[in-house]
């Protein structure tokens, strides 16, 4: 099997929903790129925005290819929108 990966955009930014649609659209051609090159499957990681990794999910399940996510917490316990992992799930 081979895998595609995708990771944070450093540009996604909760309260600006611009922010949201430039994300889509990286990961959209990113995604693309990815399976146009005959991937199994994407990896979404190192992303610490809850909605940031809903935006890249999206992609990868729009293009039809099995997605595995994991999630970064920068710093404690809690992630940047300040939920515990187990809430997340």
């Amino acid at each position: 099997m081979v895998c595609g990966d995708v990771a944070n955009t450093n540009i996604y930014n909760p309260n600006e929903k611009k922010s949201h649609s430039e994300c889509q659209k990286m990961y959209e051609e990113q995604v693309a790129w990815a399976k146009e090159a005959g991937v199994d499957f994407v990896v979404g990681e190192t992303i610490n925005w809850i909605g940031e990794m809903k935006i890249a999910l999206k992609a990868i399940k729009d293009e039809g290819l099995i997605a595995v996510t994991n999630f970064s917490i920068p710093k404690g316990d809690l992630t940047r929108e300040g939920n515990t992992p187990g809430k997340c799930m």
